[in-house]
Parts: C-alpha cells; structure tokens; sequence
C-alpha cells in the first residue's frame, strides 16, 4: 500500500504521468519518482516531451531511469509524445512520469494552441500551479500573461487570486487529454513556494 504522494495522487501500476503547469513540476515529478523506486527499484522511468536542464537530470533518483532525447549544451530536447506510452509497455516497467509542458521558471502560466505535450497513453494528469503566483501582478508571476489575462479577464498588473487561477483550470491539453484516453484522470497539486516555510499551506 502506497503512502504519501502516490496514495495522494492515486497513482497505481501500470501509471503514465504527466506533469504540466507552472513551477513545481520537477520537484514534485522526482520526488514522486523517488518515492515509487523505494518500493518498486528498476521499474520507475522518468522523461520530458518538453526539455529538461542538465541540472534537473542529477535529480533523478536511485532506482530510476532518466529518458530524454538529444543534449544540446545545458539541456536535453524532450522524447516524441508516443514515446512514453512504448516505454510503459516494455517488460519490467511500471511506471513512467513525464514533463509535458514548460513555463519558463514561472509559477504559473497559460498554454499556447500546442500545449502541454501530453502523452496519448497517459492515466494521470497533474497540473501544477507555484503558491507564489499569488505573490505579484500577472506580468511578473506568469508564463504567457497575455494569455492568463485573456482566460481570466484580469489586467497584466493585477493579482491573481486563488478563484482567478482556477479560470484557468479547463486548459486545452487537458481537455485535449481526456479526449484522448478515457481512462484519464487529472489531480490537482500546489507546486513551487517561495514563501517563508512558516506561511506555506
């Protein structure tokens, strides 16, 4: 029986997980991927359909599997979007969680028409917003503000509000996701906080 966030997130084998939204995503996709390899070493791969920096590659953890496509200087470009779900039927894996989406080191942000880059095969969607896109005017907190404001109907200096951020919730992908595979699902997470750990939630 899983504890922590694979119970939170429901995540049971076989599990294609994408990852997308603002920041927080590597850090909640690794530490998910650390939390599976405890139970099940060698059965565990991580990938991008984005990009990934040569820094977030060394967190990677033991008893996982790193998959990207070509390196080119400090990051390495993303795998084609089928490429996860062949991965996940290869004998001996069960797990496959995946980066499919960017925001620029902005915790927040809205997709253009051609993200995220969700797998075909994917089981769990987890958008991922950064408790500090509460923390200043859109023009600032987000990646695409223009797009953020479009869906939202705010103005680029003001500041989002928890009701605000979840206008943002019916993204494309998503949506995109679900028509996709039935089987579907989306979890909603908190990412990133920059915030003393005190005023965290």
């Amino acid at each position: 029986m899983f504890e922590g966030l694979a119970a939170a997130l429901g995540v049971t084998p076989p599990a294609l997980v994408a990852f997308v939204g603002g920041g927080g995503k590597t850090t909640l996709m690794m530490a998910l991927a650390r939390e599976l390899a405890q139970v099940a070493p060698g059965r565990v791969i991580v990938t991008t359909t984005t990009r990934i920096f040569a820094a977030q590659m060394g967190l990677v953890p033991a008893g996982a599997a790193l998959v990207v496509g070509p390196v080119q200087g400090d990051k390495a470009l993303g795998v084609v979007p089928e490429e996860p779900g062949r991965l996940l039927a290869r004998p001996g894996v069960d797990y496959v969680l995946v980066e499919a989406d960017g925001s620029r080191m902005r915790p927040v942000k809205a997709p253009a028409g051609h993200e995220p880059v969700i797998p075909p095969e994917t089981t769990l969607v987890v958008p991922v917003v950064g408790i500090d896109a509460l923390d200043g005017p859109i023009a600032q907190v987000a990646h695409r503000p223009e797009r953020v404001c479009a869906l939202t109907g705010l103005q680029p200096q003001d500041w989002l509000t928890p009701a605000a951020i979840a206008a943002l919730r019916p993204l494309r992908g998503l949506l995109r996701a679900r028509q996709t595979r039935a089987k579907t699902r989306v979890r909603r997470f908190p990412g990133r906080c920059r915030r003393p750990a005190a005023t965290c939630p």
